[in-house]
């Protein structure tokens, strides 16, 4: 005997079928863009630093600062070297007089909600010490944090004035100046007085003028 769901319409039957897999597929697609809306997992590097670095500086509660942290962090962890950087500057937990600010988002802050991130901030800047396409700013950056006791030799494998050395033979003025000013705490005036020249001569650098103007006083 044929039962009522045996003589059912199967025309009815895929009908209901073909609806319940094209709900599915729409929600799937709508919990999709909601998850990249909110993580950025279909982003590109770029993005994700931009979007992170958006949160962390707007982040109104822990939660919010570690969702950009993510972001960035993933950036980063792709060996985006931006993002890199931005992580690094992040980490410190405080800028010391003389550094140069790459983000201007860096700072005490956007640091008021991030996560502890001493130890990856040191495997950070030692990744970016062992570049040879580094950014002269970063160079410098890392030397006034050695200098300043932020990093430790150690960790990064080199001391600041192998950094400002680097910059130097650039004819840079921030580290002709860096290298003066350590000649002039040494009381090696002379050379000092060659290095403030040579920071004056190659960048204007007006610190090493008013050295100069000191030594003639």
């Amino acid at each position: 005997m044929y039962t009522a769901a045996d003589r059912a319409d199967p025309g009815k039957t895929h009908f209901w079928a073909k609806l319940a897999i094209i709900t599915i597929v729409i929600l799937t697609a709508i919990l999709g863009l909601w998850l990249n809306a909110r993580y950025c997992l279909l982003c590109t590097d770029s993005q994700k630093l931009d979007r992170g670095l958006e949160l962390v500086v707007a982040a109104e509660s822990e939660n919010e600062a570690r969702r950009g942290w993510g972001m960035l962090s993933r950036a980063a962890d792709n060996g985006h070297m931006p993002a890199v950087i931005a992580r690094a500057e992040l980490s410190l937990p405080h800028l010391p007089d003389r550094y140069l600010k790459i983000y201007p988002e860096a700072g005490k802050n956007a640091r008021r909600y991030l996560p502890d991130a001493q130890k990856q901030s040191a495997i950070d800047w030692r990744l970016l010490a062992q570049r040879n396409d580094l950014d002269e700013n970063i160079l410098y950056n890392l030397g006034v944090l050695l200098r300043q006791e932020l990093l430790q030799e150690e960790d990064i494998g080199g001391t600041a004035e192998d950094f400002f050395q680097r910059l130097a033979e650039n004819n840079n003025p921030f580290g002709l100046f860096a290298l003066g000013q350590q000649l002039h705490l040494g009381g090696d005036y002379r050379k000092a007085a060659n290095r403030f020249t040579a920071a004056f001569a190659a960048g204007r650098h007006p610190e090493a003028a008013i050295f100069m103007g000191d030594y003639h006083l």
